[in-house]
């Protein structure tokens, strides 16, 4: 049985004016003295409660009538993780992470212990922008309505983008947003530390019924798609194998190429030394286009 039984139990004797002790707190909940002993130290420390302990009567009282419990008590499990939060809040030099330490410690009415004292309790940094993000996300999510945002992807390159944001998940050490992004015409996964500007539109979206958001956690798999697929003309023929990935010919200089990274992809097609265009996709193109504009204006005016 939990500690919220008992201090509940508490509660209701020492209003009924039955003073109980630890004495009869062990022997009604079959637990130790020593426990039934944490559990007034945590009503009286946690919970501020007034209790005073009567020797005439061999047991507690309320000083003050007028206290009542809380509407929130916290268990022993919720007490551990609350602890831990607050140690591992308190190495960051964050407001919002000192303050949630602070409040932490409150609830539980323990010191704060490392991070490291809880194997396999996820890690979970705390970054103002990210929880404006996060916030914004999850009314969208919940009004089902569009958010125009700014986007800057592992290669450093910003778009602009119109978003359907289907749900918000963690992996790992990230909080990640899944859902339809119109630019790529495609199901897409945003990291939320990416994002820029968001903004709420007021173009509402319909959740597709086959969308299931249980697959998306900490044992979805990114890399579990089907690769995108580009149609590339070159000026002169040679041998795509050098990818290292499917491909097929479709006329002399024509090339059908599936890939997984588009980064990745580019990077290989620039290193060929080659005259190409991209016939399909066009969000290929554009990607890169805008990576060509990265390289010429971080490169433009120097000697």
């Amino acid at each position: 049985m939990s500690n919220l039984h008992r201090i509940q139990w508490i509660d209701s004797q020492i209003r009924a004016n039955r003073f109980p002790n630890c004495t009869r707190i062990a022997g009604e909940f079959c637990i130790s003295k020593r426990q039934a002993s944490r559990d007034i130290e945590y009503m009286r420390d946690s919970l501020n409660a007034p209790l005073e302990y009567s020797p005439g009567r061999y047991g507690y009282y309320y000083s003050d009538e007028a206290f009542v419990l809380p509407g929130v008590m916290v268990t022993e499990t919720e007490k551990q993780a609350l602890t831990y939060l607050a140690g591992q809040f308190r190495e960051s030099n964050n407001s919002i992470a000192s303050g949630l330490a602070e409040l932490f410690s409150k609830l539980t009415g323990k010191g704060v212990i490392k991070p490291e004292r809880i194997p396999g309790f996820p890690s979970i940094p705390l970054d103002e922008k990210e929880i404006k993000q996060y916030q914004v996300l999850s009314e969208a999510c919940q009004a089902g309505m569009k958010v125009s945002a700014e986007y800057i992807n592992g290669a450093n390159v910003r778009t602009e983008r119109l978003f359907c944001p289907y749900r918000i998940f963690r992996k790992d050490l990230h909080n990640y947003v899944v859902g339809f992004c119109e630019m790529r015409e495609e199901l897409r996964i945003f990291r939320l530390d990416r994002f820029r500007k968001i903004t709420i539109t007021n173009e509402p979206f319909e959740k597709p019924a086959d969308f299931n958001g249980a697959m998306y956690g900490d044992d979805y798999r990114f890399n579990y798609r089907e690769p995108y697929e580009a149609v590339i003309s070159f000026d002169t023929p040679f041998d795509t194998n050098i990818f290292g990935i499917d491909s097929s010919r479709l006329d002399e200089r024509t090339y059908r190429i599936r890939f997984q990274a588009s980064g990745k992809f580019l990077s290989e097609l620039l290193a060929l030394g080659k005259n190409f265009r991209i016939i399909h996709p066009g969000w290929l193109r554009e990607r890169l286009l805008e990576r060509i504009k990265s390289v010429f204006s971080a490169n433009a005016g120097n000697d």
